[in-house]
């Protein structure tokens, strides 16, 4: 079963993600994925997505913090 969703919706879904994935540290990646029902493929694919728009990700090294991505 193929479901549609229209851009605006996905357009939508990203914008709340990149917010809660920059903003908010203490939600986990199992949360977002929760939050959002989405598997590892299509977290992984948001991530990228991020990294590549605004070249920051995650690291969890040291507790949660913002790293620059080198480009």
């Amino acid at each position: 079963m193929i479901i549609e969703t229209d851009n605006n919706e996905r357009l939508k879904e990203y914008t709340c993600f990149k917010e809660i994935y920059l903003k908010r540290l203490d939600v986990s990646a199992k949360e977002l994925k929760r939050i959002f029902g989405m598997g590892n493929g299509k977290y992984t694919t948001m991530v990228k997505q991020v990294k590549e728009e605004t070249g920051y990700i995650r690291s969890n090294r040291n507790g949660v913090i913002l790293v620059k991505v080198k480009t």
